[in-house]
């Protein structure tokens, strides 16, 4: 009898490649025979097994053994959990979001603003170093992040004129020099957090109040989020507390629809990456060629990660594509594992 239904079963699958017949056994019975539309991800013994009760130690068994992943019936058909939050098959452009970056003139929080502008949205770039000279993509602001009241009022007089934010990008951050718990600076361990963390809390304070349901932030953290660094104590110290607070806080606006995530950068070659590595020569006694090749060597990829990787991180914790997606961070590393 089990051959029979089974025979049945292929040829009903060979016919419709969107319809499959599941099938259960008991002993010699068959509990349950239904025809849905599935895709296996099993092999072809237990293709057709169907989950019997929940309750049941055969019922958790055949839950253990088989595999099914749910397929559309329609290509390009969205579920309802998709509709509601009006995600789409295709990449979608960001336009016409506004977005606010910090740190946002030069490396990494340059290129995000770029990549961001390409994709059509607009915004408002704060950073400490402005140069006037420069032609950049939005109108840009010359502030520093622990500066609280200039923090406030520039944030808040930007919003008054063009309307809320529904997007915020927080790459304002700072490495210092190599240092132990013994030799630490305090006021630069102070310094570090205040940029670090309490720059990025601080600009979610004034742009979060009128933020509309959809609206995304996204924080630049470190693989030092989840790792130590002995030389970095202050650094890793830092982007610890970041990951902490960009969870809590995607707890705290969840229910308001507003997401929180961050992305953590491997080494990527920017001007004060190679910076950092020209200054630590004396101790490392390596090149900037030869730091960057021995970065390469640890990644599963044999490659860094570059400025245009951790843009496209942050265009999809913005966009649509991660709708499910908050309170996590992103690993843009090459593979350092």
């Amino acid at each position: 009898m089990n051959n029979l239904l089974e025979m049945f079963a292929q040829r009903t699958f060979e016919r419709n490649t969107n319809t499959k017949v599941r099938i259960a056994f008991k002993g010699s019975h068959v509990v349950q025979f239904r025809s849905e539309t599935y895709v296996s991800t099993c092999d072809k013994r237990t293709r057709f097994a169907d989950e019997l009760s929940p309750t049941s130690r055969e019922g958790r068994a055949a839950n253990r053994s088989t595999a099914f992943i749910r397929r559309r019936s329609t290509v390009g058909e969205m579920d309802e959990a998709e509709e509601a939050r009006g995600s789409t098959a295709v990449p979608a452009a960001l336009g016409p979001r506004r977005f606010l970056v910090t740190g946002g003139a030069r490396g990494l929080g340059a290129a995000i603003v770029k990549r961001l502008a390409e994709t059509g949205a607009s915004g408002l770039i704060l950073d400490r170093a402005v140069d006037p000279s420069e032609s950049y993509a939005w109108p840009t602001v010359a502030v520093d992040v622990t500066n609280e009241t200039a923090l406030r009022e520039t944030i808040q007089a930007d919003i008054e004129k063009n309307g809320p934010f529904n997007g915020l990008v927080a790459a304002a951050g700072i490495v210092p020099e190599w240092h132990d718990p013994v030799n630490i600076d305090l006021e630069m361990l102070n310094r570090t957090l205040a940029v670090n963390l309490t720059g990025f809390v601080a600009t979610m304070k004034y742009v979060v109040p009128t933020m509309p349901r959809g609206s995304t932030i996204v924080a630049i953290g470190s693989l030092n989020s989840w790792r130590g660094d002995p030389n970095l104590l202050a650094y890793a110290a830092s982007k610890h507390a970041v990951l902490g607070a960009v969870r809590s806080a995607a707890l705290s606006l969840g229910p308001r629809g507003i997401r929180v995530n961050a992305v953590a950068p491997g080494p990527v070659a920017t001007e004060a990456l190679l910076s950092r590595i020209e200054s630590r020569g004396e101790v490392t006694g390596l090149s900037q060629a030869e730091a960057l090749r021995a970065s390469e060597k640890l990644t599963a990829l044999g490659a860094l990660a570059t400025p245009d990787d951790i843009s496209n991180a942050v265009i999809f914790l913005s966009g649509s594509q991660s709708a499910a997606i908050t309170g996590q961070l992103l690993a843009i590393d090459g593979g350092l594992l």
